[in-house]
């Protein structure tokens, strides 16, 4: 239709050109200014499903520089499994995990816990990923490093803790990860360790690893 019309900008008429810098301008309009909000996907009224899909293309055409990225990441554009969208710069903006990477038992083990999840329900999900991957600080993702930091923070519900600790000890032992003296400190202190008394944290325990030494007999 411009390119038809030959229509042409005209701030004076409040005819403007739509690029990425204008929409970011508009977003807090629609979104509002809060870092994260009730979310009703399907509400006929944006920002619906499909409105937060549309939205999501369109950045991922047209790209942003790390100024507006910056901008974008106060803005609560992450469904989260809670039913609730977060700005990825929010503390408890949802944890972003590789389907491909990632084994459902371990996605399963971090939701009874509370942790808060990209939503995998929505249909969005293959322009959220690409999205992701162009601009990765608009995510938090999951990794060793950070799996420690969301499990300490959660040290206090030991029995949950206990119920899922597989998955989550198979995750964090995985070669690929490199942690700190301080995160292997805070691993320890994990009730995720399995011994002949149970589910352990080691911090503070006399556990022993089981050797070739064989006591003779008496």
């Amino acid at each position: 239709f411009v390119a038809a019309t030959e229509l042409a900008p005209s701030p004076e008429a409040k005819l403007l050109a739509m690029d990425p810098g204008l929409v970011l301008r508009c977003l807090p309009e629609v979104l509002g200014k809060e870092s994260s909000r009730d979310w009703s996907p399907e509400d006929p009224k944006p920002p619906n499903r499909a409105w937060l899909a549309r939205l999501l293309t369109y950045i991922d055409h047209h790209g942003l520089d790390r100024v507006a990225q910056g901008k974008l990441a106060e803005l609560p554009i992450l469904p989260g499994s809670d039913g609730r969208l977060y700005a990825p710069g929010h503390a408890e903006a949802p944890l972003i995990a590789d389907k491909a990477d990632v084994h459902l038992d371990l996605l399963a083990a971090l939701r009874t816990l509370g942790v808060i999840l990209l939503d995998d329900h929505v249909t969005l999900s293959p322009t959220l990923d690409e999205l992701l991957r162009r601009a990765p600080d608009l995510g938090p993702q999951l990794t060793g490093a950070r799996l420690v930091e969301v499990l300490y923070e959660r040290r206090g519900l030991v029995d949950a803790l206990v119920a899922v600790a597989r998955p989550l000890l198979d995750y964090l032992a995985e070669p690929r990860w490199r942690y700190t003296p301080q995160q292997k400190e805070r691993i320890a202190a994990l009730p995720l360790f399995p011994s002949d008394h149970g589910t352990i944290a080691l911090d503070g325990a006399r556990v022993f690893l089981p050797s070739k030494f064989r006591p003779p007999a008496l």
